[in-house]
């Protein structure tokens, strides 16, 4: 038996959804199946809105440059040890 729901529980439902909420916790919440929901998201195709903050950036900055720093290691490194003396 297929559930009618009112559009304006539907958007609510797409904006817990968009904002972080995950669908399988929605669906225990609200008594809405997951696939019902994954397919409302389908539908609206929005975008989760993300704001990030000045010091949210430079963290990930300064997160993207000690990768790179890793990994310029990590080639030095295979450099040295892949060698096979003959």
């Amino acid at each position: 038996m297929t559930q009618k729901f009112s559009a304006e529980f539907q958007a609510s439902i797409m904006d817990l959804y968009h904002s972080g909420a995950s669908a399988s916790q929605l669906s225990a919440d609200y008594n809405v199946s997951v696939q019902t929901i994954y397919k409302w998201a389908a539908k609206t195709k929005a975008a989760p809105s993300k704001s990030y903050t000045e010091s949210d950036i430079k963290a990930l900055e300064q997160r993207a440059l000690q990768a790179e720093t890793e990994v310029e290691i990590l080639k030095k490194a295979l450099a040295i040890f892949g060698r096979k003396d003959r």
